[in-house]
């Protein structure tokens, strides 16, 4: 007969222990690739607030639902994702996590570790840091071009929808985890949850010669 017993798998944290989550890692997917749990299991959360821009024709501004503005004399659709939005994994090829946020065919994000080329980028960028080999061990969001704006203000061009559209996102000091977050948007996970699931254990009784 099988037995089951629950298996907590506890996250090791980044940062300190005031904060409320923690930026998944490359060793923590190791630990959870290891334990045999489905990485669809977790609850991801995004660190900070994003808006995605695309240049719509008048005709498309009047059918497309969401927010459009006219800036230019372009009509922008824009649509936006508050920070600590929940989302789960649908897939994970290689060293991406393929992360849905909400209902729909191809809205998705890819999330990868070890960007080498946008860590090249903001290393020689205007607010230089000396700890990306931190960074690269977190799951961030892969964007191309990306383009320093004003300020702390940068974005960079991403797949959404089957659509090419502007990611647009900040540098920015939040309360709730320590430290300046990376330079690109990073997946998290809640600290005060452990991730709990299920693992079938029995025991191999042995086999013994029968006796007459």
């Amino acid at each position: 007969m099988k037995n089951i017993f629950y298996l907590i798998c506890l996250f090791p944290l980044l940062l300190s222990s005031c904060a409320r989550f923690a930026y998944f890692t490359k060793t923590n997917k190791e630990s959870v690739d290891n334990s045999g749990m489905p990485v669809k299991n977790i609850q991801f959360y995004n660190d900070r607030r994003i808006q995605l821009r695309r240049v719509v024709s008048s005709e498309e501004a009047k059918l497309i639902g969401g927010k459009i503005r006219f800036i230019n004399g372009e009509y922008i659709s824009i649509a936006y994702m508050r920070r600590f939005t929940p989302g789960i994994c649908e897939e994970a090829p290689d060293n991406k996590l393929i992360v849905k946020f909400e209902d729909g065919y191809f809205r998705t994000f890819t999330f990868q570790c070890d960007q080498r080329d946008a860590f090249t980028y903001f290393k020689v960028g205007p607010n230089k840091r000396p700890d990306l080999a931190k960074e690269k061990l977190l799951y961030s969001i892969v964007a191309d071009k990306y383009e320093h704006l004003k300020g702390s203000r940068y974005a960079g061009i991403v797949k959404y929808e089957n659509l090419e559209y502007t990611l647009r996102f900040r540098l920015h000091h939040s309360p709730h985890y320590v430290g300046q977050a990376p330079f690109i948007p990073s997946l998290l996970v809640r600290r005060d949850r452990s991730l709990n699931f299920r693992l079938n254990r029995r025991r191999i009784k042995g086999k013994r010669i029968a006796t007459s």
